[in-house]
């Protein structure tokens, strides 16, 4: 859900592996042997410093369009898509945004509705820290944002997960119909030795991979 103006044009990201990394004080002189004074306050606590300028992806609001976005440090790649609202759930929907192969795709609630090429890119990995709902310490209140040009995400937000691989579109409507925006999938009878999953398009459960805490189960 996203509670923006229509003419709202600062950057409010949703999630993104760019702007920052942490780091120690001695990482920032690599090959080198530093001493720490501990008699210095804070001289030995992390530090956020900027990160490379290639990054693996951004995705972002800017008014009412979700932005999609990549960089190798010299180009950028990027779609968008406008957020309409859902007929069946005015009050969320399910957003994926994927690159498969050299296209970046975004989908919205199981239909795909921006795609685009980063062909031209170079590699885009950095070790930038992940953030969620902002971009660390560079988004600022809105009231303290001079600039207007990034921002905290205005909304809310569930079900994140991130991938190492891509979907098809079968797939992609199977994930989307099953997004709730509940974090329940079922219950657990500890009694009874029963694990009962009510989502209805739960698919391909491995039992065993799941970690339950055994608290006097009654098989």
């Amino acid at each position: 859900t996203y509670y923006g103006e229509k003419d709202d044009y600062v950057k409010r990201y949703i999630i993104c592996k760019s702007g920052t990394q942490t780091v120690s004080p001695s990482d920032l002189n690599p090959g080198t042997q530093t001493s720490k004074n501990t008699a210095i306050p804070s001289s030995s606590q992390p530090l956020n410093v900027p990160s490379q300028p290639q990054f693996p992806f951004e995705i972002y609001m800017v008014s009412h369009s979700l932005c999609f976005e990549r960089s190798d440090g010299k180009q950028s790649a990027k779609i968008e898509a406008i957020l309409t609202g859902s007929s069946n759930h005015p009050e969320h929907q399910h957003v994926l945004c994927q690159k498969t192969g050299s296209r970046m795709q975004i989908y919205i609630d199981g239909k795909i509705v921006a795609e685009g090429s980063d062909s031209h890119l170079e590699e885009t990995r950095n070790l930038a820290n992940l953030y969620i709902g902002s971009k660390g310490i560079l988004s600022k209140k809105d009231g303290n944002n001079t600039l207007g040009d990034t921002g905290f995400f205005n909304g809310s937000l569930s079900c994140i997960n991130i991938w190492n691989n891509n979907f098809n579109t079968a797939s992609i409507k199977n994930i989307s119909s099953s997004i709730d925006a509940s974090p329940y999938v079922g219950n657990i009878f500890y009694q009874n030795g029963f694990v009962v999953f009510t989502k209805p398009k739960i698919q391909n459960i491995d039992v065993h991979s799941l970690s339950i805490k055994p608290i006097d189960f009654n098989w």
